[in-house]
């Protein structure tokens, strides 16, 4: 049997053409990357028994092999699997929907017994997601007695929640037929008669409220007036009452579009204000023209209309996010914070994530145009291979700046004027970014090359990131501020990055700064996430959530003599290992740190330091 999500994400699989992202899969169904993976893990044992498998292609995605096969169909029919949490929350939803439920009829559907069913209904009232005063037992069943707003207040607060969500848009699609099609066919109206696109989500989130809140009016056996906001909604049967109609409003409100927009009660420049805050402190390329800035404004009035009525938003990449992101996640997080202050506003950290992955994708997208790397081809062959050997790696690397094929006399002759970036070589050189291949280019060495060629991006990216974002220098930093002198150390050379992460960590764990498992989630979070960390060149600054073992707020640092490996994917030379602990997300530890190691003097100092001293004493 297959928990509710596994068969979410079986029917999303089974109806798509291609193939789908792990991390797709992830925010269709409002869960982490990780998750997704454990579900596909037991999704595959249990559609063993049917001869049906998944196919997982790692930096692809996942499909269904043999579509075609109709014991696919069997197992999407199959019953979902009632855990003790999925019978509560079906207990809590029915209760709320319904005037009355009964114990025999639960008990029946979960093929549980009725003493189960009253132990479900206890703990949901030890959880306090019941208060038992609240709660009217009796031989004919189970009622509550909440007045018409708690109850919608309750039911409206719950669907945050995304199992919670998933569990309600299945059950008033199953027992609510003909008012779930009125309502697709509304929404649907809506999008059509603004040009709009609602998100995957948002739309789930809107149907739901307005599934139930249309279901409560038939409950209540009274008549609604027609929903004046967005569109007629008469014509599909669909009346609210005044409550009604301002949570859907609210709702709707609140809901992330695709494209296309929906009249707002927020001031636009309320919005407008805080766009260009980012765009004058990121220095972010883009204008108001753009889609990429349509796009971010439109999130921004979704975004601020949800923080002004309380509306919580789920991301499931927000520990991703921000461990991916960190130096544009405090910088964004800085700006907000002003903004909130201003207009007693409060953005919550999942909203913060959504607003980095807009900008994120701004300034991949420009640093990747914009890159200017330059790369030498040194081909010691004749020049019908030396040609073939540019010509494939034109294809693989179409926007960047290619010189050569030269020779090796010619190289050394050229690499006196010029600068390269990235040396892609057939024989060996006494450089330090070169990467050797095969004329003709095996596998292995096309990874390689993408490996190197994503590090040099991603340090343009982050490089570009720090030039642009306009610090306040009211007060200068100098380390010693940030570090205590006995957690910082020097040594000679690592061979394994993880032990250099243990290690580096080790004074923050031997002064209770933070417990064993926040080293753990950040070797976790290097090896799932790439060395994203590695901001500046050869400098890595890792971390991890601020709930995954911080005590309080602390940073250490390992300075190396001899550079290290980093990273499992896309690994890159690293020399100073910074250990980030942070309680508070105000803290804005790394921020400081990046504003004083971007001083060029203070890199090469920190590079080459001797001892702690010449490190406690930098300044920015």
């Amino acid at each position: 049997m297959l928990t509710l999500r596994q068969k979410e994400i079986l029917r999303i699989l089974f109806q798509s053409a291609q193939t789908v992202s792990i991390r797709d899969l992830a925010l269709a169904i409002q869960v982490s990357n990780r998750t997704i993976r454990y579900d596909l893990k037991d999704l595959s044992y249990a559609l063993k028994p049917l001869n049906l498998n998944i196919s997982v292609v790692p930096s692809k995605g996942v499909s269904i092999e043999d579509s075609s096969n109709p014991a696919w169909r069997q197992a999407l029919d199959q019953n979902v699997e009632f855990g003790s949490q999925v019978r509560s929350m079906t207990l809590m939803l029915r209760l709320l929907i319904y005037p009355k439920i009964s114990i025999k009829a639960m008990a029946e559907k979960f093929q549980v017994s009725r003493q189960t069913i009253s132990r479900d209904i206890n703990d949901l009232i030890i959880s306090g997601l019941l208060d038992d005063e609240f709660v009217n037992r009796s031989t004919h069943g189970i009622a509550l007695h909440f007045d018409e707003k708690l109850r919608r207040d309750t039911y409206c607060k719950l669907i945050q929640k995304t199992d919670f969500l998933h569990l309600s848009l299945t059950e008033t699609e199953n027992h609510f037929i003909e008012i779930n099609s009125k309502v697709s066919r509304w929404i649907e109206h809506v999008e059509t008669s603004y040009s709009a696109e609602f998100e995957v989500m948002s739309k789930k989130y809107l149907r739901t409220v307005a599934n139930y809140l249309t279901i409560r009016m038939v409950e209540k056996s009274v008549h609604g007036h027609e929903f004046a906001g967005f569109v007629n909604s008469e014509m599909f049967g669909l009346f609210w009452d005044e409550d009604g109609s301002k949570r859907i409003e609210r709702a709707m409100m609140s809901s992330r579009l695709i494209r296309g927009s929906l009249p707002v009660d927020t001031p636009p420049d309320f919005v407008e204000e805080l766009i260009d805050k980012l765009i004058e402190t990121l220095r972010l390329p883009i204008q108001p023209t753009d889609e990429a800035y349509q796009s971010l404004r439109l999130h921004l009035l979704a975004a601020t209309h949800r923080s002004k009525h309380n509306q919580q938003v789920d991301n499931p990449l927000k520990d991703d996010v921000r461990l991916s992101y960190s130096i544009l996640y405090e910088a964004i997080f800085a700006v907000l914070k002003e903004f909130e202050e201003k207009h007693t506003i409060s953005f919550s950290e999942n909203e913060v994530a959504f607003i980095v992955m807009h900008i994120g994708a701004i300034f991949q997208s420009q640093s990747y145009l914009h890159s200017n790397i330059t790369v030498a081809v040194v081909c010691q062959h004749g020049a019908a291979t030396s040609n073939l050997l540019h010509s494939r790696l034109k294809l693989l690397m179409p926007n960047q700046n290619l010189l050569g094929p030269y020779s090796v006399n010619e190289f050394q002759t050229q690499s006196i004027s010029n600068t390269f970036d990235l040396i892609i070589s057939t024989i060996g050189l006494e450089v330090g970014n070169v990467v050797v291949v095969n004329p003709l280019l095996s596998g292995k060495d096309i990874e390689m090359i993408e490996r190197r060629l994503w590090n040099l991006l991603y340090q343009k990216q982050c490089d570009l990131l720090i030039k642009n974002f306009t610090v306040s220098h009211q007060q200068p930093i100098v380390m010693q501020q940030l570090i205590k002198q006995k957690h910082i150390q020097l040594s000679d050379r690592f061979d394994d990055w993880q032990k250099a992460i243990e290690f580096a960590a080790k004074p923050l764990l031997d002064d209770g700064v933070i417990q064993q498992r926040y080293i753990t989630k950040m070797i976790w979070a290097v090896e799932s996430l790439g060395p994203y960390m590695v901001i500046l060149p050869k400098i890595a600054f890792v971390h991890a959530g601020n709930e995954d073992g911080v005590i309080r707020n602390g940073i250490s640092c390992l300075r190396l003599a001899q550079p290290l490996s980093f990273g499992t994917q896309k690994a890159t030379e690293v020399q100073v290992i910074f250990v980030i602990a942070s309680k508070a997300k105000e803290d804005m530890g790394l921020l400081k740190l990046v504003r004083i190691i971007e001083n060029m003097d203070n890199y090469d100092r920190l590079i080459n330091a001797d001892d702690i001293e010449a490190i406690l004493a930098l300044e920015g």
